[in-house]
């Protein structure tokens, strides 16, 4: 019978190269797509973040409100909140493969959804039981931006 010798050295390659093996496809199949759809996850958030807040700093415009007996109110102007949201809803179309659950995972969509209704009660006029607009848009505006603070991705 044949013995075959391997010696220390040639046992300790075949282990490291094994080990480099795995960190290498640990890094490439799961690492790397992991971190790319957080990336891009955080990427929509913000992009979502910046058109919320762009649409309540556009400037108030007096306009007649359908359904309404034909008062106006100031509310922010149209072609400013269309530019507000025209680039994110291309990104929308883009990144169709957002979940709701990945998008609220972390709570910024909770915590914008908290300062609109914050602003909301503030804001409103029990004795005309209205939302005085020109308190409640800049309300929301400011509001949104000390969630600067807690998201980092948003700077």
């Amino acid at each position: 019978m044949s013995e075959i010798k391997l010696n220390k050295k040639v046992i300790y390659s075949v282990i490291i190269t094994a080990i480099v093996v795995f960190l290498v496809a640990y890094i490439v199949f799961k690492y790397y797509p992991e971190q790319k759809k957080l990336s891009d996850l955080n990427s929509y958030r913000k992009a979502l973040y910046e058109s919320i807040s762009c649409q309540y700093s556009c400037p108030l415009e007096s306009q007649v409100v359908e359904n309404k007996t034909g008062e106006s109110e100031l509310l922010p102007g149209l072609e400013c909140v269309k530019s507000c949201t025209s680039s994110f809803r291309a990104l929308q179309i883009s990144n169709s493969s957002v979940s709701d659950s990945e998008l609220q995972a972390d709570g910024l969509v909770n915590d914008i959804t908290s300062t609109v209704n914050g602003c909301k009660q503030k804001a409103f006029n029990n004795s005309t039981f209205k939302v005085d607009t020109s308190a409640y848009f800049p309300c929301v505006s400011e509001d949104l931006i000390s969630l600067k603070q807690k998201y980092s991705y948003l700077n």
